[in-house]
């Protein structure tokens, strides 16, 4: 019980040294830094041990299809853990966009999103990672040129019925280090995305299956529906030992990709999700 005490009122002097007001102009970026570490030294003390794989797939690896005037889409991404009784993981995303009916079958855009983080473990049921850096790009140069740097904190946790499962999370994110070309994508970006899911619910059929929604309001308070989007999947798997799901996503609002991160989409594509 001591050691616990010693602990808060290290915590305590810790944000208290933090939250010092700074007369450096990297002011933001500096309490930002120091934020993140008063983050990490509250859940150290107060959460379990995460569990887990070294290889943690972050379930959107698909390809799919819209209509002729849609551009095709798919996303691979996964998590690696670094050391094998470590906490610290690299993650990455990619997403592309490709006109693969048009002539020649160019590449619309492509969006680079690797990332840092560190598992705080379990805290409350909840499994909580710090997201000490991450990278937002297109790749592009001049004025088709789009970027951003986030820190983050994520929450996730599966709650169980019988046979069905619901997955919630949320990603709270600070961005910084914009490109001079979209310093405005936080008001469609905006602070904040959530996800729920629903993992075999169906009492009667035997085919696995899920039903998604992902919510990412725009606004610099998370607030802006108009500005931000909703993502609606649909996956079923035909063959219970296969690791392919049929695949249906709809996709409305804006920042679908970076490079027309203003432009409004309503999209329903179809294709097929992998289990890597």
């Amino acid at each position: 019980m001591e050691k616990s005490n010693n602990n808060k009122k290290r915590g305590a002097l810790f944000v208290l040294l933090v939250l010092k007001k700074e007369s450096s102009p990297n002011f933001k970026l500096n309490t930002m830094i120091k934020l993140l570490l008063t983050i990490f030294f509250i859940f150290s003390h107060f959460a379990t041990a995460r569990v887990g794989n070294e290889i943690i797939t972050m379930d959107r690896n698909y390809f799919s299809i819209g209509s002729k005037s849609v551009p095709t889409k798919g996303e691979l991404g996964f998590d690696y853990q670094l050391f094998e009784e470590g906490k610290l993981f690299i993650g990455y995303n990619h997403k592309t966009l490709w006109n693969i009916r048009e002539e020649s079958a160019p590449v619309l855009d492509s969006n680079y999103n690797p990332s840092l983080f560190y598992s705080l473990g379990l805290f409350k049921e909840w499994e909580v990672n710090l997201g000490l850096f991450e990278h937002l790009s297109n790749g592009k140069s001049g004025q088709d040129s789009r970027g951003s740097n986030m820190s983050y904190l994520h929450f996730f946790r599966t709650f169980t019925f019988k046979k069905a499962k619901i997955d919630v999370a949320t990603k709270a994110f600070v961005s910084y280090m914009l490109s001079d070309k979209n310093e405005d994508l936080v008001d469609y970006m905006g602070v904040w995305t959530g996800l729920i899911r629903f993992r075999d619910f169906l009492p009667l059929s035997r085919l696995k299956h899920s039903f998604e929604i992902r919510i990412s309001p725009g606004g610099k308070w998370g607030a802006d529906f108009s500005d931000g989007n909703i993502e609606i999947g649909l996956k079923i798997r035909p063959v219970h030992r296969s690791r392919f799901d049929f695949y249906c996503q709809y996709f409305n609002g804006r920042n679908e990709y970076l490079l027309n991160y203003k432009q409004y989409q309503n999209v329903l594509r179809v294709g097929v999700s992998l289990e890597i």
